[in-house]
């Protein structure tokens, strides 16, 4: 049988395998769908958690229970939650943990199963199989860390972001601070009015104010999961002002000034490591073809005169 049939074959029984999960099935109603009629509105804290939302509608139940443990697996041999759960925080409250891993232990296998479309196209023989299995192993630990270094990418462009969008969030709340406004309500106002990062920063700290939280703990809650030293900065005087009764309009206006510089010196920064970045097409690809055309007619005419 040619890898041309192998490959047929499978993605006919792929596509059988779909179309028969798709096929409605008498199931148990999940808790949420129990309790949401009672709740009087259809917005509500109460929601189902993301992975079991997401993975549920299209996964049998066995099938997500064995993903499930190989996501806790993936977890245990990349170092434990910790830091994913950090960076997830970072990027909002709607990407959980266990989303993340099934989306890691999914990137593996899509590595895993292209790599092995190419050794059946390849014709490996079959004496090679140890070596097919490694090889598909490696391709499947380069899938999960894949996945691992773009949340880590999509951390790192966040805070770009927000590093660009804090100093005209911070004159905002100053302007706000300095028409009369208290505190809260510059917040509010600005979250409502901005947009950007910052801006659903601002909205998550309002959320937690809502539910209970201070609002002295919630700014600090924000900096902490955003390890930005301009928020920090900015959090901190935030907190200072409030406790001592410092006049906030002064603070925030200082604050954006301050702000402003750190973008400054930032965007000077990014222009000088551009400016390096620039320099190596100049030096491995002008440089050499230049040095070539002034030479290469000089060693012509020596080869012509020997």
């Amino acid at each position: 049988m040619s890898p041309a049939e192998i490959f047929l074959i499978a993605a006919a029984a792929t596509g059988v395998w779909l179309i028969v999960q798709g096929i409605p099935t008498p199931m148990a109603p999940s808790l949420y769908e129990r309790v949401a009629p009672y709740l009087g509105r259809e917005e509500s804290i109460w929601q189902a958690g993301p992975t079991e939302h997401r993975a549920s509608t299209w996964l049998p139940r066995w099938i997500l229970s064995l993903a499930e443990e190989a996501a806790q697996r993936v977890s245990w041999m990349t170092g434990g939650d910790g830091s994913a759960q950090r960076r997830l925080d970072a990027l909002g409250p709607s990407f959980s943990v266990e989303q993340f891993r099934l989306e890691q232990l999914g990137w593996g296998f899509a590595s895993a199963l292209c790599t092995g479309m190419l050794l059946l196209v390849r014709g490996e023989p079959a004496e090679s199989w140890p070596i097919g299995v490694l090889i598909l192993g490696i391709a499947m630990a380069v899938g999960v860390l894949a996945r691992d270094h773009a949340l880590t990418r999509a951390v790192q462009r966040r805070k770009e972001r927000m590093q660009s969008e804090l100093p005209t969030i911070v004159e905002m709340l100053a302007m706000a601070v300095g028409a009369g406004s208290s505190l809260t309500g510059a917040l509010e106002r600005v979250s409502q009015v901005g947009q950007g990062v910052v801006a659903a920063e601002l909205t998550r700290v309002l959320d937690d104010t809502r539910v209970g939280l201070p609002l002295v703990p919630s700014l600090q809650q924000l900096a902490t999961r955003n390890e930005l030293n301009e928020v920090t900065r900015f959090v901190d005087a935030v907190v200072v002002a409030v406790e001592r009764g410092t006049p906030l309009a002064h603070v925030l206006a200082a604050q954006a000034a301050d702000a402003r510089e750190a973008s400054r010196r930032a965007l000077i920064e990014a222009g000088g490591r551009k400016e390096i970045a620039m320099m190596v097409p100049v030096v491995f690809l002008v440089l050499p073809l230049s040095v070539l055309f002034v030479l290469f007619p000089g060693f012509y005419g020596l080869s012509l005169g020997s």
